[in-house]
């Protein structure tokens, strides 16, 4: 059975092929593209609607990972319509039906904002049926969380585990914490839009001058050179109780966000000091200090949720996805804890990890069986000497064939301002400096 996972129509679209439940390749876009995110304008809001009647000519270009899904084709040397599924990692109509779910958000947004984002759903929807008309493949939505928490426990290779997903937003919810016992996943709580860590994460970093959805590790590494001195004023923004997370609104929703929506921020007043600006150094007070804060707040807030898990499910390794579980400092303080034996990160756990994710969904409910795990992440692209030839001659650069290229890349890195890049075997998918996580915990 060959499944095509798809993760599409925001940044990072991402395509993943399985065949028979092994892993033949997963692409990002961006790769094809060089363009970071797959994002054609950089600086705008990836997730801003359109009019249905409206939408741009070069919409599904823009958003759709059509040159992934051309290269795995090629890979697996078959045609589009050898595909058996189409497994895409949001459910729209989820959102549509539970609308009155929706509506604090929409409130935030305002309702005309809201109504043309519904005209938006209906359209991708459309979309994707269309393309899987085409390939004569049956279409399957997979719940957003679902794909991150499939994406990580299968990709853990884990017999049993318990799941942490945090992100900015799935279809309702923004955390989902829960357990697969070898057979079903049990979500056992769930955080509700319009709550969420993740957004406020990135409200934070546009606040401290950096691009939201994009920079959130610039704002990680800015919090080592500060102290957590607003922790007052990051508990009114973030807070805990048992299972679940609770921010305020309307800080997170004016301040950062996506969707076209533009309000003025309350985040200066509450810090004392406007937004940085491009000319104004990142370590410059008191951004390092609202930085370690920020970080102080989602660690403490992390742990709480972790504690409420630990109790409902003791004893269970842990997976975690979403794109939260980027943080590694984060993650660092999780895999300190005593009760976390084997932890697991997914090595691409922001929205670029959930098209392998609602591939391996798709899979486990239509066969019953357990798909591959992650044993690297080596699954883009490979240049054969050819290949490289060609383009070395079509540029005009020199080049010759080395007898032992390790040593010339050493003695290359040895010399003062010099730098060697090797490339062997397939492309890297996941985020830059990122991969898979399995191990003790101590």
């Amino acid at each position: 059975m060959w499944i095509l996972g798809l993760s599409c129509f925001r940044d990072d679209a991402t395509a993943a092929l399985l065949h028979d439940g092994s892993i033949v390749g997963i692409a990002e876009e961006e790769r094809f593209l060089r363009i970071k995110h797959a994002v054609y304008e950089p600086g705008q809001p990836v997730m801003t609607s359109f009019d249905e009647d409206h939408l741009p000519d070069d919409f599904e270009l823009r958003y759709f990972p059509s040159r992934a899904i051309a290269y795995l084709l090629d890979a697996a040397g078959i045609e589009l319509q050898d595909l058996d599924v189409v497994a895409h990692d949001f459910d729209y109509a989820a959102r549509l039906r539970d609308f009155g779910a929706f509506l604090p958000m929409a409130d935030l947004l305002g309702l005309e904002e809201a109504d043309r984002l519904k005209g938006s759903w209906r359209h991708c929807i459309r979309m994707l049926e269309d393309f899987a008309g085409k390939a004569q493949a049956q279409l399957v939505h997979i719940p957003h969380h679902r794909a991150h928490a499939a994406g990580t426990v299968f990709g853990s290779g884990f017999d049993r585990a318990r799941y942490l997903i945090i992100d900015g937003l799935g279809e309702l919810s923004s955390v989902t914490m829960g357990k697969f016992d070898g057979v079903t996943f049990r979500d056992l709580a769930r955080t509700p839009l319009p709550h969420s860590a993740g957004l406020l994460y990135a409200a934070v970093t546009h606040y401290l001058g950096f691009r939201p959805f994009s920079d959130e590790q610039k704002t990680m590494g800015l919090a080592a050179y500060g102290s957590d001195r607003y922790q007052r004023e990051f508990q009114s923004l973030l807070r805990t109780s048992g299972t679940s997370l609770c921010t305020d609104t309307d800080s997170v929703w004016t301040s950062a966000i996506r969707m076209g929506v533009n309000r003025k921020s309350p985040l200066p007043a509450l810090f004392g000091a406007p937004a940085r600006s491009p000319g104004c150094s990142a370590l410059t007070p008191p951004y390092p200090d609202v930085a370690a804060s920020l970080q102080s707040a989602l660690e403490g807030a992390v742990s709480t949720l972790l504690d409420g898990l630990g109790s409902a499910v003791p004893d269970s390794p842990l997976c975690l996805g979403g794109g939260v579980a980027l943080n590694c400092s984060m993650n660092g303080r999780i895999a300190r804890r005593g009760d976390v034996d084997e932890l697991f990160v997914q090595p691409q756990a922001g929205d670029a990890g959930t098209a392998l994710g609602a591939a391996y969904q798709a899979h486990w409910s239509l066969t019953g069986t357990r798909p591959e795990p992650l044993q690297h992440a080596y699954w883009g692209p490979a240049f054969g000497d050819r290949a490289i030839a060609g383009l070395l001659q079509t540029l005009k650069l020199p080049a010759r064939r080395l007898s032992d290229p390790a040593a010339t890349a050493a003695e290359a890195l040895a010399a003062a301002g010099s730098r060697a890049v090797p490339n062997a075997d397939r492309g890297r998918w996941g985020t830059a400096a990122s991969w898979p996580i399995r191990g003790s915990g101590r």
